[in-house]
């Protein structure tokens, strides 16, 4: 819930990681030098930065696979399902 939030979740390695993906997510991969820096000097490597790309490139293909077939979430996930706002589709 935090990280949805944007609240931090109370470790400054973990609270690394989610702030460096919402700086991948939300500049579309052209993340600030600082944000890298702040991401490695926080004791995660580099190796761990190109997983934290592929994560988002995995989370973005199960997205769009989602919103075009519209296949249910098994149930094993339910309670963690998540409502994201109406969007408007050009």
């Amino acid at each position: 819930t935090a990280v949805r939030t944007g609240a931090p979740v109370g470790d400054a390695k973990i609270d690394a990681l989610v702030t460096f993906t919402r700086a991948v997510v939300l500049n579309k991969g052209f993340v600030p030098e600082t944000a890298v820096a702040a991401f490695l000097a926080a004791g995660y490597s580099k190796a761990q930065l190109l997983e934290v790309v592929g994560h988002v490139g995995l989370k973005v293909l199960a997205n769009y696979t989602h919103a075009l077939t519209g296949a249910p979430l098994d149930e094993a996930f339910q309670p963690q399902q998540w409502g994201a706002p109406e969007l408007e589709v050009a």
